[in-house]
Formats: C-alpha cells, sequence, structure tokens
C-alpha cells in the first residue's frame, strides 16, 4: 500500500452500490477566507500564464462526507456545489492556513477515475506539464467530478457520465469497450493534494485495445505488468499515491478471490 492516501470506502462495488445526497453548503465562508481564495488564485493563475500553463475555475462536486458501515457495502456520499478555485487555493496549496483558521472553506473536490487493467498490465497516463500538480508522474484516468444535473438520479449514474467523458477526452475510449461495467475500487484522500477520489476498475474487452492519449494532459501511456507495477515501475516515471494504492487494492482483491 502507500502511507500517502486514506482508504475512506473499500469495494468492489458496483455502481449501483453507491447513493449520492445532495446537500446545501452548511456554513458560509468568512470575509477572511474569501479575500484570501480571491488573492491567492490571482497570484496562481499569473503563475500559470509565466509557464505557458492552463488554469481555470469551474463547477466541482464537493465531498462533505462518505459512508460506509461494511468494507464491500453500500457507500452513500453527501455532496455539495463548489468551485476548483476555492479547491485548489484551500486544499492545493494553502492547505495548513485554511485548516487552522477557516476549516468551512476547505473544498474537498471529489475525484473521479478509472484505473485500466488490459489482461495482466496495467495501463496509465504519464501527466504532462501543462497539469497542476503530478507533473511526470502515471496517473489513473479521470479528473474532478462535477455537479450533477437538476434531474440525476441520487445514484452512481452522473458519476459513471462523467467517468464516461473523461475516458473519451484522455485516451478516446468508451465504457463500452470494457469487459464489464466499472467497478468501484475505493475512495482514497490524497495527502498531498487532500482530495477524495473515486477510483473505479475497468477491464479492456478482448478485441478493445484501441485507445490513444490526449496530449493536453498526458505526455504518453505507460504500460506495466500488473503484477510488478509495485515492485519494479520505471525508474523515471514514478506513480501517484492514487495510483498506487489502487493497484495495490485491485491486487489484493484478486488475490483473496482467488484463495477463496
Amino acid at each position: 500500500m502507500t502511507d500517502d492516501v486514506d482508504i475512506l470506502a473499500l469495494g468492489l462495488l458496483d455502481p449501483a452500490q453507491i447513493e449520492v445526497a445532495w446537500i446545501a453548503p452548511r456554513t458560509a465562508q468568512s470575509a477572511a477566507a474569501q479575500e484570501r481564495i480571491t488573492a491567492h488564485w490571482n497570484e496562481h493563475i499569473t503563475e500559470a500564464r509565466r509557464q505557458q500553463r492552463v488554469l481555470f475555475n469551474s463547477p466541482i462536486a464537493r465531498l462533505l462526507g462518505a459512508k460506509q458501515p461494511n468494507p464491500g457495502g453500500p457507500l452513500r456520499l453527501e455532496l455539495t456545489g463548489g468551485d476548483y478555485r476555492s479547491f485548489f487555493v484551500t486544499c492545493v496549496r494553502d492547505h495548513p492556513w485554511f485548516k487552522a483558521n477557516a476549516p468551512e472553506a476547505l473544498h474537498e473536490a471529489l475525484g473521479n477515475s478509472l484505473l485500466l487493467t488490459h489482461g495482466n498490465h496495467v495501463v496509465l497516463g504519464v501527466r504532462s506539464d501543462s497539469v497542476a500538480s503530478y507533473r511526470g508522474y502515471a496517473h489513473v484516468f479521470g479528473g474532478v467530478l462535477e455537479p450533477p444535473a437538476a434531474d440525476a438520479a441520487a445514484d452512481g449514474s452522473f458519476i459513471l457520465y462523467h467517468l464516461q467523458r473523461e475516458l473519451l477526452q484522455e485516451i478516446g475510449l468508451s465504457l463500452q469497450a470494457l469487459k464489464h461495467p466499472p467497478k468501484l475500487i475505493a475512495l482514497l484522500r490524497d495527502h498531498q493534494l487532500h482530495q477524495p477520489e473515486l477510483v473505479w476498475w475497468g477491464e479492456l474487452a478482448p478485441g478493445n485495445a484501441k485507445y490513444d492519449v490526449a496530449f493536453e494532459e498526458h505526455d504518453q501511456l505507460l504500460t506495466l505488468p500488473l503484477q510488478d507495477a509495485l515492485i519494479t515501475g520505471e525508474p523515471a516515471i514514478p506513480l501517484t499515491p492514487v495510483a498506487r494504492a489502487a493497484i495495490a487494492l485491485l491486487q489484493a482483491t484478486r488475490q483473496a478471490n482467488a484463495e477463496q
């Protein structure tokens, strides 16, 4: 496993086992928190432009709580609306100050990603210099979850819809190309980004090995033997903590099922 992530919930779960409760924000941000977010965001925008990176604000789904009474059992996600700007400042760049002085302003953006396997191999994307975090690291495919449409069902369907869009954008892959519908490996929280992330598992169906990287977010694809991914890896290309944890959990689950 890895000491860089927390396990908030454990699978393998089907989408039908996930309940989503959309909740109104509980506490308004203080004036000091709002001013600090605005000032730091403007600094980061200037820095991104100087480095020729793209940084923009957009609506996000913010995780308020996750409840799973039993590992492998149904998972309830409590979400509310937020924005990427607040997440980036309060969690990624200035977390200690907000945790100490304005914890109500912390925006834990919920990540939504897929660990792709192809036979005995795992396929990851090597993050490009244009992204905000973990440049040059190999990561699972996905992104920050966006709020659902007003008429979305209170289940995992809008989460899978978002996952489908991310996969199409990043590697041109449809969920229909998978051997089975995605299964949730775990809900993890990255210690560096202070971000919770839903990590699904998808196995490519035979004959559906056609995919390619989108170079806006990734420099290349990295394919590693699943059994050796955590041992050997590729020295010049480290794995993100979430990718490492997801691979370890998937391997452990497969081993446990094989022993039954």
